[in-house]
């Protein structure tokens, strides 16, 4: 682990099914560790001394909380909010390169990586008095570290779409003000996987940024062309990091709807609406 007093680290597991969706974010910042959680209906930060943190590669403990890419056990208690379950990850797919590409070695503010765009999700976890079984249900894995979250981005990420039983793709994006020098650019991550197929559209790829705000995004790199139609915007309270501490108050809608539309060489890959897309839409003046 990163001893800069203002660094954060932090990995992001998402579980979902047609009837479920939430996440759970482990991670340590300047002052604390912390574990969070969100669904549909709320958030919540259980926060932890630094000393309980343990990290082995993409496994996080701390106390009587495991969370790595085989799965979750979980013991959350609070006066408001308790979570015990247990559930495994199996049939990860990491991507073929770092999602970051060459701008992985340049110094920035925050480092995302992705540890797995989709696996199946077994087990059953309880919050509260309420049990939730899952029976093949869909995770996803990314991770963040360094210093701050960027001031202004959009991130989204969809592994369940309404029409496709097969449940055979997945999207993640983001784009966000990255500084650079004395200015700043508008940095572009996507990753898609469709039918066994990777596609990226990335800034260092030359993409292009046609349309950006809250209800459409617009990229096009080359034969890729790809729109997002986002038709809601809400969500529960999440704390990110700024200059190292877990102070900064955003919003993520971790089920909402919207439309994706892939192209290649103006085919329509996909067209598909999802009730199940995960947002965020962060703008600060």
């Amino acid at each position: 682990m990163n001893k800069h007093k203002k660094y954060f680290e932090g990995i992001y597991f998402k579980i979902q099914d047609k009837n479920n969706s939430m996440a759970f974010i482990p991670g340590i910042s300047a002052d604390e560790a912390f574990i969070q959680y969100i669904d549909i209906n709320t958030s919540y930060y259980f926060k932890y001394d630094k000393s309980t943190y343990i990290r082995k590669n993409n496994s996080i403990i701390i106390e009587d909380n495991v969370l790595s890419p085989q799965g979750l056990n979980l013991n959350l208690k609070s006066e408001n909010l308790n979570i015990q379950g247990n559930v495994s990850f199996t049939k990860l797919t990491p991507l073929k390169h770092h999602i970051m590409g060459p701008f992985k070695y340049l110094p920035m503010p925050c480092m995302h990586g992705i540890i797995s765009m989709r696996h199946n999700v077994n087990g059953n976890i309880t919050v509260n008095d309420n049990q939730i079984l899952f029976n093949n249900a869909i995770g996803y894995i990314e991770q963040d570290k360094g210093i701050s979250f960027p001031t202004n981005y959009i991130w989204l990420h969809c592994n369940l779409f309404n029409n496709n039983k097969k449940n055979n793709r997945s999207i993640m994006l983001a784009i966000a003000d990255i500084p650079f020098l004395k200015t700043s650019f508008k940095g572009v991550i996507c990753a898609i996987k469709h039918k066994g197929n990777e596609h990226i559209l990335a800034t260092y790829k030359g993409v292009e940024i046609l349309n950006y705000t809250d209800k459409q995004i617009i990229l096009k790199q080359g034969k890729l062309y790809l729109k997002v139609d986002m038709f809601e915007n809400n969500g529960q309270e999440l704390l990110a990091p700024n200059k190292g501490n877990m102070i900064r108050t955003i919003k993520e809608n971790i089920c909402c709807k919207g439309k994706i539309s892939f192209y290649i060489n103006n085919i329509p890959i996909f067209e598909q609406v999802s009730d199940y897309i995960s947002f965020e839409y962060v703008e600060e003046k």
